[in-house]
């Protein structure tokens, strides 16, 4: 039986906060539509890693599309 190295379940713990956190931040300052930033903070919420590893990438992709199509 493998033991875990109590700071790698720190340093993951903080990781994950760090992650959650920051897409609640992008969700509450990016999302217009109520309805939308309930059901991202839902999502976040009760899939928290995955969750906030999709907003972000979401998140990301959107600017990115959105850069495009203001300098052309």
């Amino acid at each position: 039986m493998t033991i875990v190295n109590p700071i790698i379940l720190i340093l993951s713990a903080i990781l994950a906060v760090i992650l959650i956190l920051t897409s609640l931040i992008f969700i509450f300052k990016n999302e217009e539509k109520p309805l939308f930033k309930l059901l991202w903070t839902l999502f976040v919420i009760f899939v928290p890693i995955f969750g906030s590893i999709i907003y972000i990438i979401k998140y990301f992709v959107e600017n990115k599309r959105m850069n495009h199509t203001y300098a052309t």
